[in-house]
């Protein structure tokens, strides 16, 4: 992943809606079946991406496709913005791409590094726009929600998500670590489209009212793994 650049894009986290890039959208989404999909009879060039792996190796069921509700085209920097300021580290480096045009992380599950949390505590409290490059970009987090974005020809693009169940840095539980990395279809897909479907349904109203749209991803993952 680049340091670099996850460090330059958090700065701005905490920026009013006005300033953000994205803030002349109105934003919309809409949940879509991939075995629906398949069944269109004129697939645009991103669907078919998203269904020749996503679809028929991953086994993905569901994206969640993003648009904007006025007809505008969402760009490459509107996007990884929006997914930026809720705290995913949107400039990934060492992650296979599976044919997608952006590939980001967010760490969920706790933390490898005991106190991980009260270490970075100080550097919190002096930047506050650091909080989500500390705690859910950067972090040495036990699992992630990984995501895929597709970029449609209508300019719409399309969302997969799945929880890897060990992080890179999980040096804990090596049998996982390989699982998760190594083997076709290992994440859990149903999880993380239930995750990000909980996100947009919290998030649309409060984006299309331009206001800043915090959601905790964290909280919403130990809520639907429980049940």
């Amino acid at each position: 992943m680049s340091i670099t650049s996850a460090h330059r894009r958090s700065k701005n986290d905490l920026d009013a809606f006005e300033t953000k890039s994205y803030s002349n959208i109105q934003l919309g989404h809409e949940v879509i079946s991939l075995d629906d999909l398949l069944n269109s009879p004129d697939l645009q060039e991103g669907e078919k991406r998203v269904l020749q792996e996503e679809h028929k190796v991953q086994h993905a069921g569901f994206a969640i496709k993003i648009f904007d509700l006025n007809g505008r085209a969402i760009t490459v920097n509107q996007i990884r913005e929006i997914f930026d300021d809720l705290g995913f580290n949107v400039d990934v480096a060492f992650s296979e791409t599976f044919e997608s045009d952006i590939m980001m992380v967010y760490n969920i599950g706790g933390f490898v590094i005991p106190f991980w949390i009260y270490l970075v505590a100080p550097i919190i409290r002096t930047k506050k726009a650091y909080n989500n490059l500390l705690i859910t970009k950067l972090s040495p987090g036990k699992k992630r929600l990984h995501g895929r974005i597709f970029h449609n020809s209508d300019s719409s693009w399309y969302l997969i998500t799945h929880v890897d169940n060990s992080n890179w840095l999980n040096f804990i539980n090596p049998v996982d670590l390989v699982r998760s990395h190594f083997t076709k279809a290992a994440g859990d897909y149903n999880l993380g489209h239930k995750i990000m479907s909980d996100v947009f349904e919290k998030i649309t109203p409060l984006f299309n009212q331009g206001k800043q749209f915090f959601v905790d991803i964290q909280e919403i993952y130990i809520k639907l793994s429980s049940k």
